[in-house]
């Protein structure tokens, strides 16, 4: 029995060893190499230079008030189509009390002149009548009685501006509407009713109460690496793709007059391209776009 183990363990022991060899000679062996042969072909390098940036309108105008005071309506909402002049909102003038007593006290002061050059006026006709004075005195009475009402029309407009920003006699020219001044889109309106606005001035730039763009005219504004600058030329071809339409690609066109110069705080560059088809983004927001 002993002996039966002995050429078991004996058995298992070579088998281990001659395995062993073999695996390591197999492993030492190197597998051939295999060359593929082709023929030589003519073919076009191509060097693409990537440029992102934003789709945005070529032409937009913020719409501000030619008069302080508070939003008492307002007619347009962002994304709706709008055309040059037609009303944006109203607004409602807060008069000040200094202003208003010295309007206040314009008007009793040319009631009290027209009625002195109205009494003046109808004492000289008389005498003209008669005869007692020349046709040129009773004249100038008369001129300085047309001249009081017209006075005391000036301090009633005025009265009333102060008070309401408008007059009758000013009608449709009243500061109080503002009005579009692009046709396009209305991308923001970014006040409510009741907000105060401050007019626009030589000192103010004034609130924004619309922001209008014409959609139909769209460009694009990215930025190039300063090393990859001396890759772009004006009118070369180029590949735009939108971030939100991945499948659709465009082929921009170069505006008039476009050129770029280099920024040495980003070492970056703005190229300026404008997309061939009108109507192609409609929404009033600026698209992410990469330019190849």
């Amino acid at each position: 029995m002993k002996r039966f183990f002995g050429w078991a363990a004996g058995l298992f022991f070579a088998a281990i060893v001659i395995g062993t060899g073999a695996f390591l000679y197999k492993k030492s062996q190197t597998k051939p190499v295999i060359y593929q042969v082709v023929s030589a072909e003519r073919i076009d390098i191509v060097r693409k230079t990537v440029a992102t940036g934003s789709i945005v309108p070529r032409k937009e105008v913020l719409v501000k008030p030619l008069i302080s005071g508070i939003i008492d309506e307002l007619f347009v909402e962002a994304g709706q189509a709008i055309q040059e002049g037609d009303l944006i909102a109203r607004v409602r003038v807060i008069p000040n009390m200094v202003s208003v007593s010295s309007s206040e006290s314009r008007v009793n002061k040319a009631k009290i002149s027209l009625a002195d050059a109205e009494r003046e006026y109808e004492r000289n006709q008389t005498l003209a009548t008669d005869g007692t004075i020349a046709a040129a005195d009773a004249q100038k009475t008369e001129i300085a009685w047309q001249q009081a009402q017209e006075e005391l029309k000036a301090a009633q407009d005025n009265l009333e501006i102060v008070r309401k920003g408008t007059s009758q006699r000013i009608g449709s020219a009243s500061t109080t509407l503002v009005k579009s001044t692009l046709s396009g889109m209305v991308l923001e309106v970014p006040l409510e009713v009741g907000n105060s606005v401050i007019e626009s001035n030589n000192f103010n730039d004034g609130t924004t109460i619309a922001a209008i763009a014409d959609m139909d005219d769209l460009i694009f504004e990215g930025k190039v690496d300063e090393s990859e600058v001396g890759k772009i030329r004006v009118g070369m071809p180029l590949e735009l793709t939108i971030g939100a339409m991945p499948e659709k690609k465009m082929r921009p066109v170069w505006p008039t007059g476009s050129s770029w110069s280099s920024s040495p705080s980003t070492c970056s560059c703005p190229l300026r391209t404008r997309p061939t088809e009108p109507g192609c983004v409609t929404h009033s927001c600026a698209f992410s776009a990469v330019m190849v």
